[in-house]
């Protein structure tokens, strides 16, 4: 049943949530076999209208759920209830920071940081990303910036050799490299499979970024 309210929330088909929820709403604390929850599969797949329809149910929210939805005084509660929670690993592999960097949620960011999270921890999956490389990834200068001047590892390298410069010239993002070259980004490493940044923005036609690259 609860893989069941997991795809009709996937699919954000309210009213299917709605009377599951209605019949068994125990549902709303329970989690499937990998651990996944109703709110964070809803956050995970863009399901706005049912992720409006949890929260309002007045889930009490894990760390990771908390950080994942933008739920600042949630996050706060629970660090100050138990601030190991800030290096904890939810069951998908991913920090309360990953996620809240991921998610563009700074004021999360800021407040994990300043409470000891681990800045360049990495997820516990085939990722193998740190906060930096999910903040690259959805175009998060902000985030980025704060997570470099904390200490973020600028060259870190994820799942298959991917560094941050490389991310930022797949997605074309010209002040995200910008930022990261002077951080010290090294514009030499090469993914695994021996491309630089540069030959994935050629690759994917970025003219303005690979110009900058080329430099």
């Amino acid at each position: 049943m609860v893989q069941k309210l997991l795809e009709a929330i996937q699919k954000d088909n309210l009213e299917e949530v709605k009377e599951m929820i209605r019949e068994k709403p125990e549902l709303l604390n329970l989690r499937n076999q990998t651990g996944q929850s109703p709110v964070l599969t809803a956050i995970y797949n863009g399901a706005s209208h049912s992720l409006e329809f949890l929260l309002e149910k007045k889930i009490p929210l894990d760390i990771f759920e908390a950080a994942a939805a933008g739920k600042l005084s949630r996050v706060k509660e629970l660090v100050e209830l138990n601030p190991s929670f800030v290096l904890e690993y939810a069951n998908d592999g991913f920090t309360a920071l990953g996620l809240a960097s991921y998610l563009g949620h700074k004021d999360i960011v800021e407040y994990l940081i300043e409470n000891g999270a681990d800045i360049n921890s990495t997820s516990k999956n085939s990722m193998k990303v740190m906060p930096l490389h999910s903040a690259v990834a959805t175009k998060k200068v902000d985030i980025a910036e704060l997570l470099l001047k904390n200490g973020a590892q600028v060259n870190a390298k994820q799942d298959s050799g991917w560094t941050p410069l490389h991310e930022a010239a797949m997605n074309g993002q010209l002040e995200m490299l910008q930022l990261l070259i002077r951080y010290g980004a090294n514009t030499t490493l090469k993914k695994d499979d021996g491309e630089t940044a540069l030959d994935v923005a050629l690759r994917q036609d970025h003219i303005e970024v690979a110009e900058l690259l080329r430099v």
